[in-house]
């Protein structure tokens, strides 16, 4: 039995289907993140099929994870398979994939009435053959000219590189013309979307080791990202900030947990090491259940899949658990990944957004108040008024049961007890040359290179494989999505 349309989800449908009758073949929805944008597709999809207006149904998206969840609502939803076999009425596919896709593959679009649902379109870059990626050339070559009707679907529809969305209209302000709008702030209002609290995390006594037993204090994480040769990495890669954030991330969804069990936490790391020293921090350090997802554990798909329903408190992940990727009962999410774009912020903070039956159904996001992610709290905060904002001072609470926690942030220091204190090589000047940051850069305080799973045969060394070659492809789609990337490069 299907569940009923929200009323959002119906209006767009009945919108969808009127723009294919008067003759149109291009719909632009843009629908919070976590609002069920993949439920309304699989709605419009079937009203399409019942009026004898499309024969199929082909579906694209970023990641393997997404995939599997539209295959499911659209298998369940059109109570036919959805796996491209004889009997199916469509199926779905990555990006990546749409390389490699066979002549057959592509025909089909002109022998049937095809509908071609584009899920986070923003992937796709590109109006003219000179500057799109990989995938915006596929799609203007092959599918918008000759699709029967096209859908995309974005919850953050623009770009970090600047480069247009393919198959997007633009006004003369630049901004995308959509068939239809339902933001965050709509979301929130109806009930669809929990009220997002983001708290950034700072500090106000940072001292960093210039020389032997020489200091140069500063007042904030702003101010040591732009005066010191300290890094956003060596932030995160501190193990008292780690224990510090994670502290906090812990008390609140056991505050949580006291009225709505089953809820649980999501931490997002900067990179595989990075997670295993965090998931090991967890367990040992504050014995709590957790699980880790990556590129380099061949069993991940799996291991969210019985996440969703277990009673596990937190999952670590490395890319695996970003856009699309469903999991209602996560309400706390722990941002300590070095990717710093308004794009990944939106969406790993949809993560904890959707909304269930559970009595509590609050939401909170902690980060490290860096100055990008700052901006994008309060820019979230502009566009959803319900959404709150706080500051957090990194200081231990006096109420704190965690005798572990100590007061000393960064390298201990005897002079500098209760201070945030890192030893950097080097010396200051009034506006220093920064290294450039792209992911964890050389000379930040790293973890030691801890052995990578191995799988034991062959066919669970394939499957490793191919998510590392995924992984490989959407971390290609990461750095074109990444503002510190330059213009030239993104156009490249």
């Amino acid at each position: 039995m299907t569940k009923p349309l929200r009323p959002w989800q119906a209006d767009c449908v009945e919108q969808i289907v009127d723009k294919k009758e008067r003759g149109g073949k291009h719909f632009f929805c843009l629908a919070a993140t976590a609002s069920g944008k993949t439920y309304m597709a699989a709605e419009a999809a079937k009203r399409l099929i019942e009026l004898s207006a499309i024969d199929a149904v082909l579906c694209f998206c970023p990641t393997n994870e997404i995939q599997f969840g539209i295959r499911n609502t659209f298998q369940a939803h059109l109570q036919k398979a959805f796996d491209g076999s004889l009997q199916s009425i469509g199926s779905v596919h990555t990006y990546q994939g749409m390389l490699f896709q066979s002549k057959e593959f592509w025909d089909c679009l002109s022998e049937l009435r095809v509908m071609i649902i584009f899920d986070e379109i923003h992937h796709c870059a590109g109006t003219a053959f000179t500057r799109n990626n990989a995938w915006g050339s596929q799609i203007l070559q092959r599918m918008v000219e000759e699709a029967t009707f096209v859908l995309c679907l974005s919850g953050t529809p623009w770009r970090s590189d600047k480069l247009p969305i393919t198959t997007a209209i633009y006004d003369q302000f630049n901004n995308i013309q959509c068939d239809f709008t339902y933001g965050l702030a709509d979301a929130v209002r109806d009930g669809v979307c929990r009220e997002p609290t983001i708290v950034l995390v700072d500090n106000d006594n940072i001292n960093v080791e210039v020389s032997r037993s020489k200091y140069q204090r500063f007042t904030s994480i702003p101010e040591a990202l732009k005066d010191s040769h300290l890094q956003y990495a060596d932030f995160l890669m501190d193990e008292t900030v780690q224990r510090f954030m994670l502290k906090k991330s812990i008390d609140k969804l056991n505050d949580i947990r006291s009225e709505s069990p089953n809820a649980a936490g999501l931490v997002v790391a900067s990179s595989v090491e990075h997670a295993l020293l965090l998931t090991q921090l967890l367990k040992e350090g504050f014995h709590q259940s957790a699980e880790i997802v990556s590129y380099l554990h061949p069993k991940s798909p799996q291991t969210i899949e019985r996440f969703r329903h277990n009673k596990t408190r937190w999952i670590v992940s490395v890319g695996m658990v970003s856009e699309g990727t469903d999991i209602p009962r996560l309400q706390v999410c722990c941002h300590l990944s070095h990717i710093r774009t308004e794009v990944y912020f939106r969406q790993i903070l949809g993560r904890i957004l959707r909304i269930t039956n559970a009595p509590n159904q609050e939401a909170f996001l902690y980060m490290l108040a860096e100055p990008n992610l700052s901006q994008f709290a309060k820019r979230l905060q502009v566009d959803v008024p319900q959404a709150e904002v706080n500051f957090e001072s990194m200081k231990p609470n006096d109420n704190d049961s965690d005798q572990n926690l100590p007061e000393t942030i960064g390298k201990p220091s005897e002079n500098l007890p209760e201070s945030l204190t890192f030893s950097v090589e080097g010396s200051f000047e009034e506006n220093p040359t920064k290294p450039n940051e792209e992911g964890l850069q050389t000379g930040s305080t790293l973890p030691p290179n801890l052995p990578e799973p191995i799988p034991e045969n062959p066919e669970a060394l394939l499957q490793a494989f191919e998510l590392r070659k995924e992984h490989f492809i959407e971390q290609l789609i990461n750095l074109y999505d990444d503002e510190e990337i330059s213009s030239h490069h993104a156009g490249s």
